[in-house]
């Protein structure tokens, strides 16, 4: 019947990664990764999309239209898309 107490140099080493792996962290936690900067790339575009957007409207609403409602929800989505793509620069590159 084997001892069931080892000596430290007994003990299996499992610092090593199993299968050869050397990095064993999610895919997307690794640094460098290319599709998760590809898609905060695409985030940001599409967010600073919604801004130009908005001031658009908000514009035409203005100027061209001379309706204040029209102008008043495009300066409400610009707004949004500012503090959406302000909260996600902030908290986005966290991890």
């Amino acid at each position: 019947m084997p001892d069931s107490k080892m000596s430290d140099s007994e003990m299996p080493d499992n610092s090593r990664p199993v299968g050869g792996h050397q990095d064993m962290r999610p895919l997307e936690r690794r640094e460098g990764d290319r599709r998760k900067d590809s898609i905060h790339r695409a985030i940001v575009i599409l967010m600073a999309l919604d801004i130009v957007m908005g001031a658009t409207i908000a514009a035409v609403g203005l100027g061209v239209l001379q309706d204040q409602a029209i102008a008043l929800a495009g300066g409400g989505l610009a707004l949004c898309g500012l503090v959406l793509l302000v909260f996600f620069e902030l908290f986005g590159r966290r991890g």
